[in-house]
């Protein structure tokens, strides 16, 4: 995480992976990108509005 409290979805990755998910790196990024970000394009069923898109990769909690 970023001074700034951004953060990437590799940062995600390697923070879940420290704690022992065994998640594919795949899935990971579609849900912090996608499915948990409020202000992503519309791509999925039931999405969560948990994130926000705050640059080109950068993501903060809302």
């Amino acid at each position: 995480m970023s001074a700034d409290g951004s953060f990437s979805p590799q940062d995600v990755v390697d923070e879940l992976r420290r704690r022992g998910s065994t998640h594919a790196e795949s899935t990971i990024r579609t849900h912090v990108v996608s499915r948990m970000c409020g202000n992503a394009p519309d791509n999925h069923a039931r999405t969560y509005d948990d994130l926000r898109r705050v640059s080109d990769g950068r993501y903060r909690r809302t």
